[in-house]
């Protein structure tokens, strides 16, 4: 009975974490909580732009000062594009799942006057995948199992152990 509580209660919990999601899935199978989190375009374009663009901001630098468009691309790449000093530019990120934790990566930049070895790559990273794990993480220990492009939304796959 104890056990039918814990995962209502985790239930509850991250549908609330995860209401900001259009759609997310819970499965619970072999003692293992698994929690599948659907990212659309525009959802991703906001957490992005939160993360990256100054849009107004001026508190530290950005990789771009607005951003005006992403493409996802199939398995685990997104294009973004913006412009910065009046300039248009664009930078690849791509994410995966490694050994159970979010990695973000920006792999390439197209963006006047800045290079792979600029600090605001690192930065961008970082506050990337915090954004990510914002969105998608409730909190509890767990790992991710996949995440992935397919179509224009960005799917994440999330597992914790249930403890009984």
């Amino acid at each position: 009975m104890r056990s039918k509580t814990l995962v209502l209660l985790i239930t509850a919990v991250l549908a609330v974490v995860l209401s900001a999601c259009e759609v997310f899935g819970i499965n619970i199978d072999g003692g293992k909580l698994t929690i599948d989190v659907t990212l659309n375009e525009e959802q991703v374009n906001g957490l992005i732009a939160r993360a990256t663009a100054a849009n107004g901001r001026t508190d530290t630098d950005f990789l771009l000062d607005n951003i005006t468009r992403i493409e996802m691309i199939e398995p685990n790449t997104i294009r973004v594009f913006g412009d910065v000093a009046g300039m248009e530019g664009s930078y690849d990120m791509t994410i995966d799942a490694v050994d159970g934790a979010l990695q973000i990566r920006v792999a390439a930049v197209d963006i006047p006057g800045i290079t792979m070895d600029d600090p605001r790559i690192q930065e961008a990273q970082s506050k990337l995948g915090q954004a990510f794990l914002d969105q998608v993480q409730s909190g509890d220990p767990g790992h991710f199992t996949d995440i992935s492009v397919i179509d224009n939304e960005l799917k994440f796959a999330f597992e914790a152990p249930l403890n009984r």
